[in-house]
């Protein structure tokens, strides 16, 4: 999964990637050469943080990790 962060006019994609031993994916992924070109397509799902001063706990595992990872970077609770 990835987030994209914007830092004045420059824009960040973070990618949070678990290389799987034979994975289909894996396999691919290893083999590409860093900064290598990729077409991607955005998230299909759709999840909000409420925004609150209430504490939070995160929880995620496989896909989810990605928009957790960003919730909890930008929580300010």
């Amino acid at each position: 999964m990835a987030n994209l962060e914007t830092e004045g006019e420059v824009s960040i994609l973070t990618f949070l990637i678990k290389l799987v031993e034979n994975g289909k994916g894996s396999e691919i992924l290893k083999q590409l050469p860093e900064a290598s070109e990729l077409q991607i397509e955005e998230g299909k799902g759709h999840f909000l943080l409420k925004d609150t001063t209430n504490p939070k706990v995160f929880l995620s595992t496989g896909s989810g990790l990605a928009p957790c990872y960003r919730m909890a970077k930008e929580d300010k609770s």
